[in-house]
């Protein structure tokens, strides 16, 4: 995981607005290389969102469904 801080505990301790704010910009991270025509960053930038939103047990069934639909 590119976020090791936050994967050792850590994101329980922050505020959940810097939580969506983290995820947020490996969102816009995506977009950006999406415009630029680079398909393998902008998968890395969405797999790193992915990563860090299951970082919360509670919403890990969430982006699970929402990841892969039942």
């Amino acid at each position: 995981i590119q976020h090791k801080n936050l994967s050792n505990g850590r994101w329980q301790e922050i505020k959940f607005i810097e939580q969506m704010a983290n995820i947020a910009s490996e969102v816009e991270r995506s977009l950006k290389w999406k415009e630029k025509k680079n398909t393998p960053y902008a998968e890395k930038a969405i797999e790193r969102a992915q990563a860090i939103a299951r970082l919360d047990p509670a919403q890990r069934e969430a982006v699970d469904n929402f990841i892969n639909p039942p």
